[in-house]
Order: structure tokens, then sequence, then C-alpha cells
């Protein structure tokens, strides 16, 4: 779509209605900035009973 509407009309009418997935959790160092992940029940997070 980007190539059809080009980039400007694009990202000014288009991009806010698209929703990006989250990445994979992941083990960072403490110095990471990224918000950090808080779960509440871990069995259920990765499927167990």
């Amino acid at each position: 779509m980007t190539k059809l509407l080009g980039k400007k009309v694009f990202d000014e009418n288009i991009t806010e209605l698209l929703e990006k997935p989250k990445g994979k959790l992941t083990l960072v160092s403490i110095r990471d900035t990224r918000e950090e992940v808080k779960i509440d029940n871990v069995k259920e997070e990765f499927g167990g009973k």
C-alpha cells in the first residue's frame, strides 16, 4: 500500500490504524531501558495447568 499511496500519504492516514504485534520476551541486562513485563500467573502464561 505504501507504494500505491506514497510514503507521506500512507504515514499521515494509515499508520495509526496498523497494529504492530509485540515481540517475544527475552532476558536483558539490568541497564536495558525497555519497559519491564510483569507476569501474574506464570503457569497460565506458559500453558501450564
